[in-house]
């Protein structure tokens, strides 16, 4: 049952693996769930572009040093 839904946030990503935060999401469905909501409304096109905002998440996370 879980197998489509990583299936679509690899489609979503636009990768060919599963990130580690969809793998919290599916052990704690609902806090995945509205996660999965937020994360499709703050990433669509805007005043900046998914790519931007992507790119933008990239390196706070570089700075970060965070594994998600």
């Amino acid at each position: 049952m879980m197998a489509p839904v990583m299936e679509g946030m690899k489609d979503w990503y636009r990768i060919d693996f599963v990130p580690k935060m969809s793998r919290v999401m599916r052990v704690h469905k609902e806090f995945g769930k509205g996660y999965g909501r937020a994360t499709r409304r703050a990433m669509a096109d805007g005043a900046l572009s998914r790519k931007q905002k992507e790119m933008i998440a990239a390196t706070v996370s570089a700075v970060n040093v965070c594994e998600y």
